[in-house]
């Protein structure tokens, strides 16, 4: 089986090209032969150096970026859990750390954010510090990830906000298994489907406990949504047009 070039470099498909090279050169620190730490190892390092390599090679082209999407574009919204690499994980961090330790000192709930993420998808919470740590927009931080949260759940779970919730749950808690069968389930019915009977047979089925409410503390409290952003303009049109009748009334009854 070819490998999928975004999980090679541990991003998301949607990275733009700023992120995918800061991936490339934060994993070469990792892997490249002349720095790789594990002396016994130096094939897998090899290995991996060329399958980086590859993978860069394609995505930071925007022409080949475009055929490999085009390729891989029946795969686009399959969810495919991702197995649990610590070690992995620790060597992204590391090579990360002094700047990202810098950044969590003055951006408030930064490492909790990043954690978030985390729990959902390694490759999002990789894609997140590295788009904040190019792109030095500390202070877009709550609302760039929770663009990136939308954005996967919506991508793997559909549209339906509860459905959402139901499968960021089973994320944060590693049913990863399940949260797979939720996303095979939405891409068979589309659209046209009854959210609570889906939750309820998948708690059923796996004798979840499941209340439906949202986590205590929500890190994006403070980020409006574009929805709500709208809903506040037309109510504030709507009060200004009755302003105006009201007073051309006036104007009309003193006449």
């Amino acid at each position: 089986m070819q490998k999928d070039h975004y999980k090679t470099l541990g991003v998301i498909d949607t990275a733009e090209e700023a992120v995918i090279k800061a991936a490339y050169k934060a994993l070469m620190q990792i892997y490249h032969p002349d720095r790789y730490i594990v002396d016994d190892d130096k094939a897998r390092a090899t290995k991996k150096t060329q399958e980086l390599n590859k993978a860069y090679g394609i995505l930071s082209n925007p022409k080949l970026r475009k055929e490999y999407d085009q390729q891989r574009a029946s795969k686009k919204n399959q969810y495919e859990p991702e197995a649990d690499n610590v070690d992995e994980e620790k060597k992204k961090n590391d090579v990360l750390d002094e700047n990202w330790e810098i950044a969590r000192q003055f951006v408030e709930s930064l490492d909790e954010l990043y954690k978030n993420l985390l729990l959902l998808s390694a490759e999002l919470g990789f894609t997140f510090k590295l788009k904040l740590l190019t792109n030095k927009n500390f202070d877009q931080a709550k609302v760039i990830a929770k663009e990136l949260e939308n954005e996967y759940l919506a991508k793997y779970f559909g549209p339906n906000q509860d459905l959402q919730l139901f499968s960021k749950w089973l994320l944060q808690n590693k049913r990863r298994d399940i949260a797979l069968e939720v996303n095979k389930v939405v891409n068979v019915l589309g659209g046209n489907y009854s959210v609570k009977d889906i939750i309820d047979k998948f708690v059923e089925k796996h004798s979840l406990v499941y209340t439906g409410k949202k986590e205590k503390f929500d890190y994006y409290a403070d980020v409006k949504d574009d929805a709500s952003d709208v809903s506040a303009a037309i109510n504030i049109i709507g009060l200004i047009f009755i302003t105006i009748i009201i007073l051309i009334f006036l104007v009309v009854a003193k006449i």
